[in-house]
C-alpha cells in the first residue's frame, strides 16, 4: 500500500485519538457488524468513530480488492481500467483507493455516500497520501453515469437486492463488482443477484464459470445442508496493522467474503476448477473442495493434489492459499464419484 499506518493516522477526523480509545470504538464498531446490526449505521455520524474505523478497516480491506481483480482476465481489466467506475457506498474511499492501488493511479473513480463525515475522511485521506485528481467523492450518483462500471463494497448487503437492480437497470452498467461479508445471509441474497444478472443478460467472471446452471452449494441448503459459497483471502499485515489487530483482538489474517463480477464483455474465459473449500491436509496430499464446469453443468468435487514432486517451498504455498481461486489441472487418477487425484499446472 501507499502508506504506513502512522501515515494514515494523521489524515484522520480525530488524528489524535488515543489507542486505548481507539480499540474501544473499534470493539463497538466490531459488535454493530454482527450482533448488534441494527446499530451498524450509528458510526457514520460520530467523528471519532469515523476515525477509529477508517485507521483499522481501510488497510485490511483494501487488499481484498486485488485478490477479486487477480482472478480476471487481462480483457476484463482493461475494460474495468478504461471505464468510469463508481463506488457506491464508498465510506472513507476504502475500494476507490483499491482501485487507484491496483492500477497505479490510472483510473477514473467516483467515490458516492450519504455520510458527510465519510466524504470528509476521504478526501483528507486522497489530498494527503493518494493525490489523485481522478478520485472524487461525491453525495449523490452522478446523473451522466451510465454504461461503465458499478461497483459495491460492504454496500448491497445493506441496500438489498431489488434496490441494487433497479439501479443496474437504471445505469446499465457493463460490469458490476461486489465484496461483501462472507457470511450465509449474504449469500442467500448474492444467489438472488445471480439470478437477476443472468436474466438481464449479464455473464458471471467470477467466481460461477456459468450462471445458466443453478448453484451446488444452493442446491445442498435446499436439501437442508449447511452451505454457503464464499471467499476465504489469507495474507498477513504490514506489523503496524498487526500489532493494531492483536490489540483490539481482530484477527484479519482470514478474511470471509463474498464477491461476485459480473460483465456483458464477452471475451472473458471462465476458469476450469475454483477452490471453494479447504478439506483436510495428510502426510500425502491436500483435499480440496473446488466447484468447476462438467458439460454445462457447475458440480463439487473433491480435489485429491499429490504432495510427491512439490518443493517445500511449493507445500508452504498451497498451505496459504486463499479459498476462490481459480487451479488448472491434470487429472491422475479418478478415485470415485466427484473425487479427483490432480496434479496443479
Amino acid at each position: 500500500m501507499k502508506f504506513q499506518l502512522s501515515e494514515l493516522k494523521k489524515t484522520l477526523l480525530e488524528p489524535d485519538l488515543p489507542e486505548t480509545k481507539i480499540a474501544k470504538i473499534l470493539s463497538k464498531i466490531s459488535k454493530g457488524f454482527t450482533s448488534e446490526r441494527s446499530k451498524i449505521t450509528e458510526y457514520v455520524s460520530d467523528r471519532e468513530q469515523v476515525s477509529a474505523y477508517t485507521l483499522f478497516y481501510l488497510p485490511t480491506n483494501i487488499p481484498k480488492l486485488k485478490f477479486v481483480l487477480d482472478q480476471l482476465s487481462p480483457s476484463l481489466l482493461s475494460d474495468i481500467q478504461n471505464s468510469k467506475i463508481l463506488d457506491l457506498g464508498t465510506g472513507p474511499g476504502t475500494f476507490a483507493f483499491a482501485f487507484d492501488e491496483f492500477f497505479e493511479g490510472e483510473v477514473d473513480v467516483t467515490g458516492v455516500d450519504t455520510s458527510g463525515l465519510m466524504l470528509e475522511q476521504a478526501n483528507n485521506i486522497n489530498e494527503q497520501i493518494y493525490k489523485n485528481e481522478r478520485i472524487k467523492f461525491l453525495p449523490e450518483i452522478p446523473s451522466s453515469f451510465k454504461n461503465e462500471t458499478l461497483f459495491l463494497g460492504h454496500s448491497m448487503n445493506e441496500m438489498g437486492v431489488d434496490k441494487l437492480i433497479s439501479l443496474v437497470e437504471k445505469t446499465q452498467p457493463r460490469n458490476l463488482i461486489i465484496i461483501e461479508p462472507g457470511t450465509s445471509e449474504v449469500f442467500i441474497q448474492v444467489v438472488k443477484l445471480r439470478d437477476r444478472m443472468r436474466e438481464l443478460g449479464f455473464n458471471c467472471a467470477f467466481p460461477c464459470a456459468n450462471i445458466t446452471s443453478p448453484c451446488p452449494a444452493k442446491l445442498k441448503r435446499d436439501e437442508g445442508i449447511e452451505d454457503w459459497c464464499h471467499q476465504v483471502l489469507r495474507m498477513s499485515h504490514d506489523d503496524e496493522v498487526e500489532r493494531l489487530s492483536q490489540i483490539i483482538k481482530l484477527d484479519r489474517k482470514a478474511m470471509p467474503l463474498i464477491a461476485h463480477v459480473y460483465t456483458k464483455d464477452q471475451d472473458y474465459k471462465a476458469s476450469s476448477a475454483r477452490k471453494v473449500r479447504f478439506l483436510r491436509e495428510t502426510k500425502y496430499s491436500f483435499d480440496w473442495e473446488v466447484c468447476l464446469e462438467v458439460e454445462g453443468t457447475l458440480k463439487h468435487y473433491t480435489f485429491e493434489i499429490v504432495k510427491k514432486g512439490l518443493k517445500k517451498k511449493e507445500i508452504k504455498a498451497l498451505q496459504k492459499t486463499s479459498v476462490g481461486i481459480s487451479l488448472e489441472y491434470e487429472v491422475l487418477k479418478e478415485l470415485g464419484e466427484n473425487h479427483l487425484r490432480v496434479k496443479l499446472i
